[in-house]
């Protein structure tokens, strides 16, 4: 979320370091959001042998997980794009305009990755002692 409010700040801006902070901040936020993935998953798999979960726990955790695969992959590409623009120095026209509404939608995957994380948690006690 951090990135996505520094890249649409430095829309008006145009800082170097801002610019710069934020290539790295989208790399490290990969590098960990890879991890977060494969804890995610490898939990997934442990919950699977309990005998509480349904059919419908699994459903929603499936829908997390895809979410949360899917925006790996998205900031992957976007980094990819946004590493492209500044260091070709595209920073001109029309592009960092279009460039801004991937980061938006990038920022909407978080958003709904976080909402079914939580309801797992919340409304389903899964990753809790709930279910033991």
């Amino acid at each position: 979320m951090l990135y996505a409010m520094i890249e649409f700040a430095n829309l008006f801006m145009k800082n170097d370091f801002l610019i710069k902070f934020n290539l790295v901040l989208i790399f490290l936020v990969i590098l960990f959001s890879v991890g977060s993935v494969l804890t995610g998953n490898l939990s997934f798999q442990e919950l699977l042998n309990n005998p509480h979960i349904t059919n419908y726990h699994i459903y929603v955790i499936e829908q997390h997980e895809y979410f949360a695969t899917l925006t790996l992959w998205y900031f992957i590409g976007l980094a990819i794009l946004n590493f492209y623009i500044k260091v070709k120095n595209k920073n001109a026209g029309i592009l960092p305009y279009i460039f801004i509404i991937f980061v938006v939608l990038g920022f909407y995957l978080i958003v709904k990755t976080a909402y079914i994380g939580g309801g797992l948690v919340y409304n389903y006690g899964i990753g809790t002692n709930l279910l033991k």
